[in-house]
């Protein structure tokens, strides 16, 4: 089965077209190819670093501290589990 396939048309300056052109060739694709791959790996990694959060070492120690302080004290149950994980695991 074939996907669908959408078009995209673009307008651009002559030099632009002729850079890309050259990569294509180096990279032994056609232009189109050499579109796809490039404009789909920009995309995920803009699309990667809009979803991830860096945090220096001052925040991250600010992070994991307040999760300590609000984390909610070990019901018997969870308790009873961390026991039986320690005698099955041996730590």
């Amino acid at each position: 089965m074939v996907a669908a396939m959408d078009r995209v048309d673009v307008r651009l300056e002559a030099d632009v077209k002729r850079m890309w052109e050259h990569a294509a060739a180096i990279a032994g694709v056609p232009l189109s190819a050499f579109i796809k791959m490039a404009t789909s790996q920009c995309a995920s990694e803009l699309i990667s670093a809009n979803n991830t959060l860096t945090l220096n070492a001052d925040d991250t120690a600010w992070f994991l501290e307040l999760l300590r302080q609000s984390a909610p004290e070990p019901t018997p149950a969870m308790q009873r589990a961390s026991a039986r994980r320690c005698e099955l695991l041996g730590s």
